[in-house]
């Protein structure tokens, strides 16, 4: 089984346990990751927020979580909290290249 190099400890040197399976073998890893609002495909071209946390990732279940920056969670906050015009979405393809209606 693989094992981290190091437990991420908090501050008091106690070991972080893993919220799902209580497992201290966690890894740090960096992300970039696209969020887009909530609603389906219909939202896909909304606006979306880029971000670029570091993620804490289980290695024994898989696990992970991370924290969004106060810009980025502002960004979020603003793009879910105001219904999309259909004037302003752009259009939306099928594979084939065809436009689908709104």
């Amino acid at each position: 089984m693989f094992r981290p190099q190091s437990v991420i400890q908090e501050s008091g040197g106690t070991a972080v346990q893993c919220k799902s399976c209580k497992s201290v073998q966690k890894l740090k890893c960096h992300a970039e990751i696209n969020i887009h609002p909530p609603g389906g495909i219909e939202n896909l071209t909304r606006p979306t927020v880029w971000a670029f946390p570091q993620l804490r990732v289980c290695s024994d279940c898989g696990f992970t979580e991370f924290v969004l920056g106060e810009p980025e969670l502002q960004r979020l906050r603003d793009i879910c909290s105001t219904e999309p015009s259909k004037d302003s979405l752009a259009p939306t393809f099928d594979v084939r290249g065809s436009e689908h209606p709104r």
